[in-house]
């Protein structure tokens, strides 16, 4: 059970890492953050 935690967590990390690296220019914080949640599926993106 903890180990597949740990696989959901270092996933997400490495999904957020990956922004990162893309993300630059993102003139805030708050952009980059929408950008995150949309990214794991938190945030629906509109059409």
């Amino acid at each position: 059970n903890q180990i597949l935690l740990m696989g959901l967590i270092e996933g997400l990390n490495n999904k957020i890492k990956s922004i990162k690296r893309t993300a630059f220019g993102y003139s805030n914080f708050s952009n980059f953050k929408k950008r995150v949640l949309i990214q794991v599926g938190i945030i629906p993106i509109s059409a």
